[in-house]
C-alpha cells in the first residue's frame, strides 16, 4: 500500500531501533535498509529523509517482567518511529506496525512477546530537519511555488 500525501514538503521520518540482544553490523545494516523500505512502500516518506538508528544493547541489559531478554533465548525490541502528524492515516501506521513486527521477527529470530512499535505523530512546529521546523519547511515550500 502507497500512501499518498497533500503536503509540499516532503514527510521526514527518524527511526529508532533498539535490541536486546548484540548483532553484527551487517545485520544493522540489513534493518536499516528493510526499515527504510517498508517506511518508504507503506508510510509514503523519502527515502533519503529517512534517517534510522540501530542500537544493540550489550546481553543483560534489556529487561521483561525482571527477567534478562535476550541472553541466548528469544529476542525483544523496541522501535520507535517519528513522523509529522496528520501525515498517515491509522491504517497506513496499522500497516507498518504488522510488517515491521514481521520483517524483524524474520531477521531476528525468535522474538518474546513484548516487542513494541510506538509511530509518534509529532506537531510540525516541535520538530525539524536541517534547522528549520517542519511548519516553516512548509512554509517556505508553499511560498516557493507562488509566481
Amino acid at each position: 500500500m502507497q500512501a499518498t500525501h497533500s503536503s509540499p514538503v516532503p514527510p521526514m521520518p527518524y527511526l529508532s531501533l533498539q535490541l536486546s540482544t548484540p548483532i553484527p553490523p551487517a545485520l544493522a545494516r540489513l534493518l536499516a535498509g528493510t526499515l527504510t523500505g517498508l517506511t518508504v512502500a507503506i508510510l509514503g516518506k523519502k527515502r533519503e529523509l529517512t534517517a534510522v538508528s540501530v542500537t544493540p544493547l550489550p546481553a543483560g541489559f534489556w529487561f521483561v517482567g525482571a527477567e534478562v531478554v535476550g541472553g541466548g533465548g528469544p529476542a525483544t525490541y523496541h522501535l520507535e518511529i517519528v513522523i509529522t502528524e496528520g501525515s498517515n492515516s491509522a491504517q497506513e501506521k496499522a500497516d507498518f506496525i504488522a510488517a515491521a513486527h514481521s520483517a524483524l521477527a524474520s531477521a531476528l529470530g525468535p522474538l518474546t512477546p513484548a516487542c513494541y512499535i510506538v509511530i509518534r505523530d509529532v506537531d510540525g512546529r516541535a520538530w525539524g530537519y536541517s534547522g528549520l521546523t517542519q511548519a516553516a519547511r512548509r512554509r517556505e515550500a508553499s511560498t516557493a511555488d507562488l509566481p
